[in-house]
């Protein structure tokens, strides 16, 4: 089925901030097959297919070849309409300690598009929409990288960690224990 978001970083648009993009990707059992996430601002175009690689304005992209968390930097957001308990927030905050960087830039997509060519080296969601993230995971995959996707409580959002090989499993260990 097709995953399509005419509109990803709705907000940056609304506040005139230039980080917004419009994402399309193919889902076959649930797996991203084919992603293509176009920079409305930048005039950039990202685009996957399963076996084919990942490209930025056709020119082949990989992710980065980071190997530890310390000089990892992270990328990540909190999506409109979530809650988030002071809890949460501290656990989360203390994980994110962990990593040299952290931005928050408004746009699943395109964030993960920026981890599909090494610009950074981790993306972390939780409660962010499927149709925000589904073309940035095939990017991330044909790039070389892994994500994790796990469902959450909202209808059609999910919790998601995409990195490079090299600090997947570190990442997912930090990151996914602030679920609890």
């Amino acid at each position: 089925f097709w995953v399509i978001d005419p509109l990803d970083g709705t907000y940056n648009f609304t506040r005139k901030f230039p980080f917004s993009g419009i994402s399309i990707a193919l889902l076959e059992n649930n797996i991203p097959i084919l992603g293509v996430v176009i920079d409305i601002f930048g005039k950039h175009s990202f685009s996957s297919a399963m076996g084919i690689g990942s490209h930025k304005n056709g020119d082949k992209i990989a992710v980065s070849s980071t190997d530890r968390l310390l000089n990892a930097t992270l990328t990540t957001g909190f999506p409109s309409g979530a809650t988030y308990e002071t809890d949460y927030l501290l656990s989360f905050v203390k994980s994110v300690q962990e990593f040299k960087k952290v931005r928050a830039l408004g746009a699943a997509s395109l964030m993960l598009s920026l981890v599909a060519e090494g610009t950074f080296d981790v993306y972390y969601e939780k409660d962010i929409y499927l149709w925000d993230v589904a073309a940035g995971l095939s990017l991330i995959k044909e790039a070389g990288g892994a994500y994790f996707l796990r469902k959450t409580a909202g209808r059609f959002q999910y919790e998601v960690l995409a990195s490079n090989m090299n600090i997947f499993e570190e990442a997912k260990a930090l990151l996914l224990q602030t679920q609890d």
